[in-house]
């Protein structure tokens, strides 16, 4: 087995761990769906968004690597609202 392929089986494993804590945050999104409708508040939070990206901003270790996995947190955010939104 070459290195290359050592290393795609590094981020098939990872990628399979992502998809279950991704499936686990997205449930839990839609409790919070579902709370949010039930209770007359709107979707969109954007203070609560704010913190989220700080929190996450905090948590990167590499500089390097800061832009990207922010941008990706606003992406699970943005489908976790239009998850919302169809409950």
């Amino acid at each position: 087995m070459s290195n290359l392929d050592k290393l795609r089986d590094e981020i098939d494993m990872i990628d399979k761990e992502l998809v279950e804590i991704l499936e686990k945050r997205m449930k839990i999104a839609m409790d919070v769906g579902k709370y949010k409708k039930e209770n007359g508040l709107p979707i969109l939070n954007k203070e609560r968004e704010k913190q989220v990206l700080e929190r996450i901003s905090n948590y990167v270790e590499d500089d390097n690597l800061k832009k990207y996995i922010l941008e990706l947190f606003q992406s699970i955010m943005d489908e976790s609202k239009e998850l919302q939104k169809n409950i």
